[in-house]
């Protein structure tokens, strides 16, 4: 009788495995990210050049004015640590100036609350089987 190690296909499949599903649970927490931005504002009106604008009240989400942060959302999957990690975020400055506020400007969280909120669909894709 004799035994065949198949570790090393058993590690390759549960890397890939392991990668797609953080893929897709990105793609999950980006695409809600996006919709919490894409609202219209319940605050102030103001009218900047031709354009009226309705701003987010303070603690909701910021309001669509441009799309332009809606746009600059995106996600990475990278190795990280032995495994794989998901990132999910914008590299424009304002996206944090508006999650966390600024000395004249209060927080209209986005981000975080999108990450809460989603935490167990993202939990339901990383535990799917595939």
């Amino acid at each position: 009788m004799r035994f065949k190690n198949n570790f090393d296909k058993f590690e390759k499949d549960f890397n890939r495995w392991e990668k797609e599903r953080i893929t897709r649970a990105s793609i999950h927490v980006e695409g809600e990210a996006r919709k919490k931005v894409s609202g219209t504002g319940t605050g102030r009106v103001y009218k900047r050049r031709t354009v009226t604008h309705r701003a987010s009240k303070p603690g909701h989400p910021p309001a669509t004015d441009t799309g332009q942060l809606r746009r600059s959302i995106s996600r990475e999957v990278r190795r990280e640590g032995g495994g794989w990690a998901g990132f999910v975020g914008t590299p424009l400055k304002y996206g944090l100036w508006l999650e966390r506020g600024t000395s004249q400007v209060k927080a209209r969280p986005w981000l975080r609350p999108t990450f809460t909120e989603q935490q167990n669909e993202v939990l339901k894709i990383l535990r799917r089987p595939m």
